[in-house]
C-alpha cells in the first residue's frame, strides 16, 4: 500500500524495491513498479506482491520504499518476516554447563535440578509454569501464582531427581508460560539440554596423512583421491550428529561440511580441492557433536600439509622429440610442419589453478635468449583437469633456434588461483638438444664484379665488407684465370675450392710488404670456412667477434703451391676474419667461403 502523497497525478511511476535478509543474514532482494491510476484522492496505490519472494525471507527481515518517477524516495518501511518469536528468554538449568550438557552426578538425588524462569516482566496474579520434556520421560508441568511479592522476578522451579536420571543419553527441552487473565499463553524460548557427562571431545585425525593426532603431516599426493576426517569414539550415541571444520587458507582453503548423522565407522568425507589452497601450510582441523544441542568444537588437530613434492609432478613433453618426447633431442628433420607441448594432468589438478607454461632457448642469429611464451598465467579448463595440457610450438620459432642449442620446457603452476606467479610452484624441466639442418651462406665471389683495391679501400659484398687494411700492391676480386694462362695445373679450376672469382692478395705479385685484410662479416656464425692456395710464405688467419675478442687463429701451412688448403674456424659469435702476410710479397688467393650461424 503506497499512501496519498501531495501532487499526485495519474500516470506517476511508482519503482518499488524490496531489500531483504534471509534467515542466514544473505542479502536478497527484488523490484516491483506500479503506476498511478484512477484512484481517488487520499486513497493509497495498491500492489499486491509474489509471496514466493516473501517467503524466501522467512525468518529475517524486509526493508521496503520507493520511488516516485525516479526523483523522490520515500522513508523505509522495516519489517521483520516470519511467525512471531517467542519473547521470553531460555530457562537457566543451574546444574548444566554452558554447552547445555547437563551431567546427573551435579544433581543432587535429594533435591533434584535447580531451575529459574528469568523474565521479570510478570505481575500479581500472573502464573508461570515449567515444562520439563525428555526423551524418555517427562515431568508434569509445575505452576507457580504470582503475588505482590513474587511478581516481577525470576521464578525458581525444582525438578525431581528422577527426571533427571531416567533421560540419562538422552535430551530434555525445557522452556516455560505465562498465564495472564483471558490472553493466550505466551511460551518462553526452549533450552535443549542433553542428559549425561559432558563429552570429551578429543582432537580428530587425518586417514590419509602421517603421524598420530593432535599433530600430523599431509602428504598431498595422499590426499589427491580422497580426504578423510576421521572422528575418535568420544562416547558416540545413535543419532549423534557432527559436523567438520578445516580451517585452512580463507575462501577456498577452509570448509565445513554440513550437520550429517556420524556414520558407524565414524569418518568424514571432505573435498580434496582444500588441499590445494594449502601447501605448505599449517591447518586446523575440529568437529562439534550435536545431540540435542550443538556442543563447543572439539580440540583441534594440527595438520601441516606439505610442499608438493616435485617427484610426483609431471614432466612437460615435446612428442615430437626422440622416443615420443621423453628422449633428449628435438630433430627439425624427423618430423613436418609444426610441435606441440603437452603436460599430462597433475596431482590436485583443478579447474581455475592458474599456468605459465615457456620454452627457453638461444637465438641461432646472434647467441641470445630466445623465449616461446605458450600460457602466461592462464587458468585450467574443466576439459584440461581430464585431458591435461597441450598447446602447439610453431615450427616457425623453432627454426629461430641455434643447432645444438639447449631447449628447456618451463611449467608453472598457482595451486590457490592466484595469477601471481610467485606464488606459482615449479614443475621439472624438460629439456632438449636442437637439431636442424644448419643454414649454410657461401660467398664464391662469381657474382662479383673485378674490383681491386688499394690500402683504405673497401669491396662491399652481400656477406661481408673486405678492408684493405695495410701493405702494399693491389688486392682484390679478380678471374682465376689473371694466375698464369697455360696448362700449369696449380692454376686450374677446381670445383667446389676454385673456380671463376676469387679473392686476391698481392695481385699479380705486386707490392713488396706483407699486405693484411680484414674481412668484416655481415652476421655472427658459429663456424667459417674457406679454400686457400697459392701461398709460398708464412701467413697468419685470426677470427674475432663482434667486440673484437681474439677467438682463435691459424697458420696455414707453406708453401701450399697448386694445393688447396681447407681453413675452418668453428666459435660462439664468429664477427670478423683478418688475414696477414709475413715475410713479403706473396701472391695468394681465397674461394668458397661458408658461413655456418
Amino acid at each position: 500500500s503506497i499512501p496519498y502523497y501531495s501532487g499526485r497525478q495519474p500516470g506517476d511511476h511508482l519503482y518499488i524495491v524490496f531489500e531483504g535478509l534471509d534467515a542466514s543474514n544473505t542479502p536478497t532482494g527484488f523490484d516491483d513498479n506500479a503506476y498511478v491510476g484512477s484512484e481517488a484522492d487520499g486513497d493509497p496505490v495498491l500492489r499486491n506482491v509474489n509471496k514466493a519472494e516473501i517467503k524466501k525471507l522467512d525468518g529475517g527481515s524486509l526493508t521496503v520504499y520507493y520511488w516516485i518517477n525516479s526523483q523522490r524516495k520515500s522513508l523505509e518501511l522495516l519489517l521483520s518476516v516470519g511467525s512471531g518469536q517467542p519473547e521470553m528468554e531460555k530457562p537457566d538449568v543451574i546444574e548444566a554447563g554452558s554447552n547445555d550438557v547437563l551431567d546427573p552426578d551435579r544433581v543432587n538425588p535429594n533435591v533434584g535440578a535447580n531451575v529459574s524462569a528469568p523474565y521479570t516482566g510478570t505481575v500479581p496474579g500472573d502464573i508461570i509454569g515449567l515444562r520439563w520434556r525428555g526423551s524418555r520421560v517427562s515431568a508434569p508441568a509445575d505452576e507457580r501464582p504470582l503475588n505482590s511479592s513474587s511478581a516481577g522476578a525470576p521464578v525458581p522451579f525444582t525438578v525431581p531427581y528422577r527426571y533427571v536420571i531416567d533421560n540419562l543419553n538422552g535430551t530434555v527441552d525445557v522452556d516455560y508460560y505465562l498465564k495472564r487473565g483471558s490472553e493466550p499463553l505466551r511460551y518462553s524460548r526452549v533450552r535443549p539440554l542433553t542428559i549425561g557427562a559432558a563429552m570429551n571431545l578429543t582432537a580428530p585425525s587425518v586417514k590419509e596423512a602421517g603421524g598420530t593426532a593432535p599433530n600430523q603431516q599431509l602428504n598431498p599426493v595422499a590426499g589427491k583421491d580422497n580426504l578423510t576426517v576421521v572422528i575418535p569414539d568420544y562416547g558416540v550415541q545413535p543419532g549423534d550428529q557432527v559436523s567438520v571444520t578445516w580451517a585452512g587458507t580463507a575462501g577456498d582453503g577452509s570448509y565445513t561440511t554440513p550437520v550429517q548423522i556420524l556414520p558407524p565407522n565414524r569418518e568424514i568425507t571432505m573435498p580434496v580441492s582444500v588441499i590445494a589452497y594449502n601447501l605448505g601450510k599449517p591447518v586446523t582441523v575440529t568437529y562439534t557433536v550435536t545431540r540435542g544441542s550443538e556442543s563447543p568444537p572439539s580440540d583441534s588437530l594440527n595438520l601441516a600439509v606439505q610442499a608438493m613434492p616435485v617427484a610426483s609432478l609431471t614432466i612437460p613433453l615435446i612428442r615430437q622429440a626422440a622416443q615420443g618426447g621423453i628422449g633428449t633431442e628435438l630433430d627439425l628433420n624427423k618430423f613436418t610442419g609444426h610441435a606441440s607441448v603437452s603436460v599430462a594432468p597433475w596431482p590436485l589438478i583443478a579447474a581455475g589453478q592458474r599456468v605459465w607454461l615457456k620454452c627457453e632457448g638461444t637465438a641461432a642469429s646472434n647467441g641470445s635468449n630466445f623465449t616461446i611464451t605458450l600460457y602466461a598465467g592462464s587458468e585450467v579448463s574443466s576439459s584440461q583437469v581430464t585431458g591435461g595440457l597441450s598447446r602447439p610450438l610453431l615450427r616457425s620459432e623453432l627454426e629461430r633456434l641455434r643447432d645444438g642449442s639447449a631447449l628447456k620446457i618451463v611449467l608453472l603452476v598457482a595451486f590457490n588461483g592466484t595469477n601471481n606467479q610467485s606464488e606459482a610452484i615449479t614443475f621439472p624441466l624438460r629439456t632438449y638438444t636442437i637439431r636442424k639442418a644448419p643454414i649454410v651462406i657461401t660467398e664464391n665471389f662469381d657474382a662479383q664484379t673485378t674490383r681491386l683495391i688499394a690500402v683504405g679501400e673497401t669491396i662491399d659484398t652481400p656477406s661481408m665488407t673486405i678492408r684493405f687494411v695495410a701493405g702494399d700492391g693491389t688486392a682484390g676480386i679478380a678471374p682465376l684465370t689473371d694466375a698464369s694462362p697455360g696448362d700449369n695445373p696449380a692454376y686450374q679450376p677446381v670445383p667446389g675450392k676454385r673456380e671463376g672469382q676469387l679473392l686476391h692478395m698481392h695481385y699479380k705479385s705486386t707490392g713488396t710488404a706483407g699486405q693484411r685484410l680484414r674481412l668484416d662479416l655481415k652476421s655472427v656464425y658459429s663456424r667459417v670456412s674457406f679454400w686457400y692456395f697459392w701461398s709460398d710464405k708464412t701467413h697468419q688467419v685470426h677470427c674475432y667477434d663482434r667486440n673484437d675478442q681474439l677467438l682463435d687463429s691459424k697458420s696455414p701451412p707453406s708453401p701450399t703451391k697448386g694445393d688447396s688448403v681447407l681453413i675452418e674456424f668453428a666459435a660462439s659469435g664468429i664477427a670478423r676474419i683478418d688475414f696477414q702476410v709475413i715475410g713479403g710479397m706473396d701472391w695468394l688467393a681465397m674461394d668458397f667461403f661458408t658461413f655456418t650461424p
